[in-house]
């Protein structure tokens, strides 16, 4: 199982990934979209992190300390790629002793539900925030204005009959002796196809093997999870494999993944209650 620190680093990394982390007033920028990105997706996680309101001690500003913001995980690890703001004129930077001010991760986010100066900058400047600016536009005129979801739900219909009827159980892998129950991974199959025949698979990230190499235990007798219907609400299933000869179809359609991949994310998840971030296609 993912454990919640990882879960909150994975999220931290992909908005960081998004941002100029050394331009200036970039640590309330993620500070505002991290917080918001984990309330998206894992909202039971707000209170497992704090926002700190602090300082740093750098030469840019004449000895005098320099407000920032920075996330500190509940084991004390900072998470703080905008330090590089300063780091980027003085790497003798560091933390100041003046007294920060602390939030949980929920409080903050219930602070800024009505929006801030930073969220208007991100909104009416996004150049001078993210990188790959024009790109997220774009996405973000398929995602709201064009509303991209209806359409990939449609042409998921037509392309696969039966596509809103889909049943799912334990999928199966090859463990040499036949085929054994996969604890990792739950199959959704089309009503009229065979059972093992699954247009794509909801898996555990961190355990699933596509190639079924399993520790010998799972070899033999029936994996005790498998005597009970799978739960695909538990967030440890938080990945996708969708078969390649099936992606075609929509690419085709709707173009390379990055159009579509987080509509069809979020389609599973409303439909099914599941908490999937990744798509991977085999």
């Amino acid at each position: 199982m993912r454990s919640k620190i990882n879960i909150l680093k994975s999220i931290a990394n992909e908005v960081s990934d998004k941002l100029h982390c050394d331009r200036y007033g970039s640590c309330v920028h993620f500070a505002e979209i991290f917080v918001d990105e984990v309330n998206e997706k894992y909202p039971e996680l707000l209170n497992d992190f704090d926002v700190i309101e602090g300082y740093v001690n750098t030469k840019i500003g004449d000895g005098i300390p320099q407000q920032h913001t920075w996330i500190r995980l509940k084991n004390d690890e900072i998470i703080d790629p905008t330090f590089l703001q300063f780091t980027k004129y003085d790497t003798k930077s560091s933390y100041s002793r003046k007294k920060p001010k602390v939030y949980s991760g929920q409080e903050y986010y219930d602070e800024g539900k009505e929006g801030s100066w930073f969220s208007k900058r991100r909104e009416e400047q996004p150049n001078t925030v993210f990188k790959e600016s024009k790109k997220e536009h774009i996405r973000k005129i398929l995602r709201e204005e064009t509303n991209i979801i209806p359409v990939l739900h449609n042409l998921l219909n037509m392309l696969f009959d039966g596509f809103d009827d889909m049943y799912y159980d334990w999928a199966e892998f090859n463990c040499g002796m036949g085929v054994c129950c996969d604890p990792y991974a739950i199959g959704f199959t089309l009503p009229d196809s065979e059972y093992n025949d699954y247009l794509f698979k909801l898996v555990d990230g961190d355990n699933y093997d596509v190639f079924g190499e399993y520790p010998e235990e799972l070899h033999g007798d029936l994996p005790e999870p498998c005597y009970e219907q799978p739960d695909i609400k538990d967030p440890r299933f938080d990945t996708i494999v969708f078969y390649e000869v099936f992606a075609e179809d929509i690419v085709n359609y709707l173009g390379p993944q990055n159009n579509w991949k987080e509509s069809f994310l979020n389609l599973i998840n409303d439909k099914y209650g599941c908490k999937a971030w990744d798509l991977i296609i085999t």
